[in-house]
């Protein structure tokens, strides 16, 4: 077990480690620790040898209340992973202590995007100022940073897709 305190310091070391969420991925775009990966329990087994592939890597697991992060552990040392441990009470008890949540998905790029606005005072353009530009037929780049999925689903007309530009 790592109670919360514990966690934050793991986090603020810069030590090597995975931080995973093993919720479903709805439950994590609600709401999840800041670079905490998503991996729901049910594809453990699948995809985490992919995801760290050294066994001695420090694992943290979390759920909403520890019920699922603690079979889970029990896997991960079946699977030969030798430093695995649950936060204690889960999502409640980080949020209890303080601890912040982030929504959605891709959130490191979000973070940069929002400290690159502010820091570097990126110009802003509005949806409406976009589209007088686009139908006035002004050259420009236009450049999508969103996942491919993401930008196969709906895009800005003429939009080139680059992930994580």
């Amino acid at each position: 077990m790592i109670n919360a305190s514990d966690l934050s310091t793991l986090l603020s070391t810069g030590t090597s480690h995975a931080l995973l969420d093993v919720r479903e991925l709805a439950a994590y775009q609600r709401g999840h620790i800041y670079r905490a990966t998503s991996l729901p329990r049910r594809l453990l087994e699948a995809k985490l040898p992919r995801l760290v592939t050294a066994l001695a890597t420090p694992i943290v697991l979390y759920d909403d209340d520890g019920r699922v992060a603690a079979p889970a552990e029990k896997t991960l040392s079946a699977m030969g992973y030798t430093d695995v441990r649950v936060l204690e009470g889960g999502l409640q008890a980080w949020k209890a202590a303080g601890g912040r949540l982030v929504q959605g998905l891709n959130v490191p790029s979000k973070v940069f995007g929002e400290q690159a606005l502010h820091e570097f005072r990126t110009p802003e353009i509005t949806c409406p100022e976009l589209k007088e530009k686009i139908d006035r037929g002004e050259r420009m780049v236009l450049v999508d940073s969103r996942t491919p999925e993401e930008y196969h689903r709906v895009c800005i007309p003429g939009a080139t897709s680059m992930p994580g530009a």
